[in-house]
């Protein structure tokens, strides 16, 4: 063997025809790297010159978070960059396969085709990665030398280049098989885009078809976190980023990295053989076509076709009000078009578009079979419950709460933690007797909706479930309760009143590092006035409100309003936190008196500045609206102002906060009238800690006074 054929040879050969390839690459990695750091940095060192940081060790903490924000997990932009260059070093590599004359150059030479392969794919990786490794050890060396470089940055440098590595491993791949599989750069870039997004596609479909024939059932309290998170390369990387730079422990980044590098490498492994494969199998004389491979011309083509008649029914679905006449039309249409597209890509010829017939009857066949499916729920999608013997254990979330969730071992709190994703990590109820109760009596409710009777007689609850089952599987499923229904009363009791269930929902109880902070402001507030406590005893107000939690249950929420709540208000995220306090909770409520901070919900007539009453005449204006139009185009709020101390008092007595409210409680939608809106303004230095500025109350139900009633009723002109 000659030196010619040495391996390293070769490589230098083949560097000389890749010399703008790593011009590209030193490039944007040097300006991605050490152009970023620098930048960061220079801002810090001005900022300092400006007097923003008031210490020297603010100083140093700004710029050791600069250099792990730069060289460690860059939002959107490392996967862009790694994106660009795996597609672009991969394609240029082989891009020799597309013209035949080069074609003839390459296979001139006397080499085998594993070797040419092999030289070509390791100049490829080494494009890559000795420009980025030169460009972190400089950015590196860059912020010691400023001494903002820390353990803890080396730490999240040395796992993101980890990560980005193999990912550009996979992605690199990929646009190599796409240049094995096609023979023009236009198709290849298609193929590379099909590749890369095709499952976020069908999943972006499934979601939306979801949405049109399982909205009933269908869970988004804790789908978006827990299924089809990694269904596409792209999203599950870029995911993967944000999740680890927001996460503040560098166990939990690990927790992350190293799975999906093995993941993703496994993945490299048979995608890169898969490319090596088609390579020796490839035949000279491919260059020029669209398809190099006649065999899976079909296949492409069903794909492809299924896919754009499933989006063209989807959005015709929507568009034409559920109309399923036009919706099936498009679909077809849309498949049928498509077919006829690919053959001409395929053969460059629109005179080709009727071509390959057969794939296109199967690819009508298979989006119609998979519409059809969906809109008559062939797998039973909405009956689906399953039996408590199949169950390890579940977790219960409710639609209409909205509050979020927080890492609280983060300083800055910058990790924000969805409710399905909290409950789902954190709730294992294993009454699962209980919840498959209430799920199969749900399903029953849905399956006999009425829209009127569902939202004018009954009081409902959309609830969440996701059921672990023995097997491993986790399903996600969305149901209603009745309320009003006494049955379900037993079951809510056994479900809210666990201790599974309050721990999974109530983040105070697992995590005392809420009550620890030092930017912690405590109050106690009900509705009419706050007052505030020592931040310092939070622990102990914490221990208080935990103990009085067992006798936390579906009689307590149901049929009492909190007679208060506790306000915890964070300096730093500007974030507050309400904790429900009943009038059952002893121990809460001795604490409060202990520290001077419980008061009476009630309004002293005698604290009253102003106090103006506003009439909606929503009755009113119904009532004109349907016998006299032009009448009731005239009617308008009526707002009176009440001065006298007398109707104060009636008023004061009739009244309930606005901002006191309960999710659960049995007269919600009825305990208030809605039609009229009571503002008070408070005396000040009256030894009552009545909250600061105008505060907006509701009359209770039935309770608006005879005089109220009487000077804001209007009367329409004629």
């Amino acid at each position: 063997m000659t030196s010619k054929n040495l391996l390293s040879v070769r490589l230098k050969e083949n560097n000389k025809r890749r010399v703008f390839t790593w011009v590209v690459s030193f490039l944007t990695q040097l300006i991605a790297y050490e152009g970023i750091l620098t930048v960061y940095l220079s801002r810090i060192r001005a900022n300092k010159s400006n007097g923003v940081y008031a210490t020297v060790e603010q100083y140093v903490k700004e710029m050791n978070g600069a250099v792990e924000d730069a060289l460690g997990f860059q939002g959107i932009v490392y996967p862009c960059l790694v994106l660009v260059l795996a597609v672009f070093i991969g394609i240029q590599g082989f891009s020799y396969l597309y013209d035949r004359k080069k074609i003839d150059m390459y296979y001139s030479v006397p080499v085998s085709a594993k070797s040419r392969f092999a030289v070509v794919y390791i100049n490829g990786i080494l494009t890559y990665v000795i420009p980025f490794i030169f460009s972190i050890l400089l950015a590196l060396l860059t912020a010691a030398a400023q001494g903002a470089l820390s353990q803890r940055a080396v730490a999240e440098c040395a796992l993101a280049s980890l990560l980005n590595f193999v990912m550009f491993l996979v992605i690199y791949n990929i646009a190599i098989l796409a240049v094995m599989l096609t023979g023009h750069i236009a198709v290849t870039i298609m193929a590379v885009l099909v590749f890369l997004f095709i499952g976020r596609v069908w999943l972006s479909i499934f979601m939306t078809y979801r949405q049109y024939f399982f909205d009933a059932t269908a869970d988004l309290f804790f789908y978006e976190f827990y299924e089809y998170k990694e269904f596409a390369i792209l999203p599950d990387y870029v995911v993967a980023v944000g999740s680890c730079r927001r996460i503040k422990e560098l166990s939990g980044i690990v927790s992350i990295v190293l799975p999906m590098c093995v993941k993703y490498f496994a993945a490299a492994l048979v995608i890169g053989a898969l490319a090596y494969f088609c390579y020796i199998k490839r035949p000279l004389e491919a260059a020029g076509r669209a398809i190099v491979f006649n065999k899976i011309k079909p296949f492409i083509k069903v794909v492809i076709s299924v896919t754009v008649g499933l989006i063209a029914a989807g959005l015709l679905y929507d568009a034409t009000y559920h109309n399923v006449v036009i919706t099936a039309a498009g679909l077809i249409l849309g498949s049928i078009l498509c077919a006829g597209a690919m053959e001409v890509i395929y053969e460059f010829d629109i005179r080709c578009a009727f071509k390959g017939l057969a794939a296109t009857v199967v690819s009508v066949i298979v989006a119609v079979v998979i519409f059809g499916a969906c809109y008559f729920d062939i797998f039973r999608y909405d009956a689906y419950v399953p039996e408590a013997d199949e169950l390890d254990s579940v977790a219960f979330g409710v639609d209409r709460y909205s509050d979020n969730f927080y890492d609280w071992s983060d300083e800055d709190l910058r990790r924000s933690i969805s409710r399905g994703e909290y409950i789902s990590q954190n709730m294992f109820i294993k009454d699962v007797e209980a919840v498959v109760g209430l799920a199969k009596k749900g399903q029953a409710l849905m399956e006999a909706y009425d829209e009127r009777d569902i939202n004018y007689d009954r009081d409902l609850m959309n609830v969440n479930v996701l059921y672990r089952l023995k097997s491993g599987r986790t399903v996600t499923r969305r149901f209603m309760i009745d309320l009003n229904d006494d049955s379900n009363r037993e079951l809510l009791n056994r479900v809210i009143g666990s201790k599974e269930y309050k721990e999974g929902w109530f983040q105070y109880i697992k995590e005392d590092e809420m009550f620890k902070r030092s930017d912690l402001e405590l109050s106690y507030s009900n509705g009419i006035t706050e007052s505030y406590l020592s931040a310092g005893k939070g622990l102990e107000l914490r221990d208080c409100i935990i103990k009085d939690m067992e006798i936390y249950d579906y009689d307590l929420i149901r049929n009492e309003l909190p007679c208060g709540y506790i306000n915890m208000f964070y300096g730093i995220s500007y974030m507050r936190i309400e904790i429900p306090i009943y009038e059952e909770y002893e121990n809460t409520i001795a604490y409060l008196k202990e520290n001077n901070a419980w008061y009476p919900l009630e309004i002293r007539p005698e604290d009253v500045l102003t106090m103006s009453v506003i009439n909606h005449n929503r009755e009113s204006q119904e009532e004109y609206y349907i016998n006299d139009p032009p009448a009731a185009a005239q009617l308008h709020n009526v707002s009176i102002d009440i001065t006298d101390p007398e109707e104060i008092a009636r008023v004061a007595d009739s009244i309930y906060p606005d901002s006191m409210y309960s999710l659960w409680y049995k007269d919600r939608r009825t305990f208030k009238d809605d039609d009229y809106d009571v503002t008070i303004t408070f005396k000040e230095n009256n030894g009552y800690p009545y909250l600061n500025g105008y505060q907006t109350f509701s009359f209770k139900n039935g309770k608006v006074p005879d005089f109220v009633i009487e000077r804001t009723k209007v009367t329409p002109q004629k």
